[in-house]
Order: C-alpha cells, then structure tokens, then sequence
C-alpha cells in the first residue's frame, strides 16, 4: 500500500525535481547535505529546497539529522547516466591506525571543509565509509574511502587542470583523521602500525 501511495505521489513530480536525483547516481546509498546535493548540481537554494520537499512528500527522498537518504521507491527512481566515466586518480594511499572507527571518522569529518574541499556527504556499508567533497568550482569530486584501516583518497571529474587541489585536500583530510586517531586508546602490542605512502605526484 506504501508504495501504491510512493508511485502515485511520484508521478507528480516534474522531470526538474527528478534531476535533483542525478546527485545520488552511482551512489545509492548515500547521505547528502543540502549544500552538497547544491554544489553537485548548481542549483538556486530556493528552487532546490522546494524539489526536495516535493521529493520527501512524494516518498523518494527521506531528510536525516546528516542530510537526505533515497528511500527503496528513490532508489528505483534514480535516472541512470549513460556516457563516458570521468577521468580518476588516487592522490593518497595510506594505512590508519586500527583504533580508528569508520565511525568516528565519519563524525569527525562530516559537514567539514578542506582546503577548497566542499562537504557533500557519506555513505557507510558493512564497516566501509566513503566520505565526498567537491571542489569550490564544482569540477572535481574527492572521495575518501576507508576500508579496514586503509585510507584511499581519490579524485574525479575535469582533471586537466592539474589535482594540486585535490592533493592539499587529502592532506588535509589524513591530517585530521590523524588527530582523531590521537584521541582514541592506544592499540595493543598487536595493532597494525600505520605509514603514509604519500599522495601522488603532479
């Protein structure tokens, strides 16, 4: 019956409202802050908070203390994107201390900002969180991944220009892990060290 309802509210929804679900394709599962779904897709605040609501009401989007999650009936609804995949890089391979939660990295980090790094959300699965900035000129996307105390860093989008930004970016964001990493009780004798192998070079 709820998703009778779901549909039927969702074939309201103008195909403009529906393009504000392009900022979750590839990435179903993930929390976005207003001002990253924003950024994302350079839309006026008014006209975005507007789509949202409409979005909410129809049963596609659902609004969270971090921000807005699809719904089973919005992941369906996400438009597929056809074309060619942007150009990626990894900028910062590097293992974190073992005391360092998904978690807690994720509460640590989330809504900040690096270097000209602009927060846009998280998703968090079975113990791996990525968490996603964009760039202040919207043409590069940096996602840290952290994976079973391994960070990776990489960036994504008009990379032409050169990653010097994104490098300082994931500097930046290993920087601040670490002084999460310094306020967590220390590892025992077993704990796996932690090195940085250092972000790639330009």
């Amino acid at each position: 019956m709820t998703s009778s309802v779901s549909s039927v509210a969702f074939s309201s929804v103008d195909d403009r409202d529906r393009m504000v679900l392009q900022a979750f394709a590839g990435d179903a599962g993930a929390t976005l802050a207003f001002q990253g779904i924003r950024r994302s897709l350079n839309l006026h605040p008014e006209k975005l908070s507007r789509a949202l609501r409409r979005l909410e009401e129809a049963g596609v989007l659902q609004h969270t203390k971090d921000g807005y999650k699809l719904t089973e009936a919005g992941v369906q609804a996400v438009p597929k994107v056809d074309g060619p995949r942007s150009e990626r890089l990894a900028v910062l391979d590097t293992m974190v201390p073992p005391t360092v939660s998904p978690q807690a990295v994720v509460e640590q980090l989330k809504l900040k900002w690096f270097s000209n790094l602009r927060w846009v959300g998280f998703t968090e699965h079975e113990g791996v969180v990525a968490l996603r900035w964009v760039t202040d000129d919207g043409r590069k996307r940096v996602t840290a991944t952290l994976d079973a105390g391994r960070l990776l860093v990489d960036v994504e989008g008009d990379l032409a220009g050169g990653v010097a930004d994104a490098i300082a970016g994931a500097q930046a964001i290993f920087a601040h892990i670490a002084r999460v990493a310094s306020r967590q009780p220390a590892p025992d004798e077993s704990g796996a060290p932690w090195s940085q192998n250092g972000p790639a070079s330009t």
